[in-house]
């Protein structure tokens, strides 16, 4: 006879990781939770909006051979193309009130930026680089090998016959 607690404790379990699973699939294709007010720019694009004008704001983050730039438009910009996976059921275009953009990591290349900048008056800000840039790129791969760990070890038990976690002879 089983314990009851045991099977309720199991599905609360299975149903929890089910969902951790579900939402870490929907982010790695949405590629960015936050929506379509984020406008993905090349380096010629940048350093076009900022000559024209249109960008108020501008923060600069070295990371691994590249700047990272985010910022704001002075007013909003349309944003027709799709970049993201919930995008192609939205249709239609957006208005991006914000950007962001790579640039090469070369001392030419952020002269060029500042100068034009400058030039504009937009307000420029650096920081300092991020450490929770790793952990960010390696807690999602350390949270699937869990889960799989986690299914393998209960397989193996259930499969052994030695009355493991689900009896040696049910599947779930």
């Amino acid at each position: 006879m089983q314990n009851p607690n045991r099977n309720s404790t199991r599905n609360i379990l299975t149903s929890m990781m089910a969902l951790a699973m579900i939402f870490m699939l929907f982010h790695a294709l949405s590629g960015a939770l936050g929506g379509g007010q984020v406008k993905e720019l090349t380096q010629s694009e940048l350093m076009t909006e900022i000559a024209d004008g249109k960008i108020a704001e501008m923060d600069v983050q070295i990371g691994s051979g590249v700047y990272n730039v985010k910022g704001k438009y002075k007013t909003g910009t349309t944003r027709s193309e799709q970049t993201n996976f919930v995008a192609l059921f939205q249709g239609g275009s957006e208005t991006a009130t914000q950007f962001t953009s790579r640039v090469l990591g070369n001392d030419s290349t952020l002269k060029l930026l500042t100068e034009t900048a400058t030039q504009q008056g937009v307000k420029m800000k650096t920081l300092a680089e991020s450490n929770m840039v790793l952990w960010a790129n390696i807690l999602p791969m350390l949270l699937l090998m869990g889960m799989m760990g986690f299914f393998l070890y209960n397989m193996f038990q259930s499969g052994a016959g030695g009355g493991g976690m689900r009896g040696g002879h049910e599947l779930w």
